[in-house]
């Protein structure tokens, strides 16, 4: 297997030396498999600048059917450093297949907290998912207020962010008759 991979490697690097992208996803798909060979391959792609060429590799390789949680972990990372707007897609649709607590730092290294919080969520780290949020604006909060009050395990965490919510402008409306 080694003798392979290192083949594999050798003409994965020939490729990007000639900005043969085409054949260097090719090589690349072969090596990703293998999660030993999957951040020497990042930070080759890395050191050279071709960032999207790496996600485009990555978004191939989730697709194989030999895809492991290291590929979509790292695709997730690499969203978070480069294409932060795919980073909420991204994490929505594997949430159950990433390395949750490495991705949450990458999210809070970003400054993506809204992605933050809800990888906290799923991590059941409620506690936690209430602290990133008291940290940062609340408006952007309000979607998971309810869910965080009900699991919180610290009632202090839990009525300090209740005291920073703005009151709902729909609840200080008066009520009107429908027509």
């Amino acid at each position: 297997m080694w003798t392979y991979n290192r083949v594999w490697k050798q003409v994965n690097q020939a490729c990007i030396d000639k900005r043969e992208f085409r054949l260097a996803q090719i090589c690349g798909l072969n090596l990703i498999v293998h999660a030993e060979e999957l951040q020497e391959l990042i930070e080759q792609y890395e050191h050279n600048g071709f960032f999207d060429e790496l996600i485009s590799l990555m978004e191939a390789g989730i697709g194989l059917e030999r895809a492991h949680m290291a590929m979509f972990t790292e695709l997730a990372i690499l969203y978070t450093k480069y294409k932060p707007e795919k980073t909420m897609e991204h994490l929505k649709l594997f949430w159950s297949r990433i390395n949750i607590p490495k991705v949450i730092r990458a999210c809070e290294e970003a400054a993506l907290h809204a992605e933050q919080v809800m990888l906290y969520i799923h991590y059941d780290e409620f506690d936690n998912a209430v602290l990133a949020m008291m940290e940062h604006s609340v408006d952007a909060w309000v979607c998971y207020m309810t869910r965080l009050k009900a699991n919180s395990r610290n009632i202090t965490l839990s009525s300090r962010l209740s005291s920073k919510l703005p009151i709902s402008r729909s609840i200080t409306r008066p009520l009107t008759s429908i027509s």
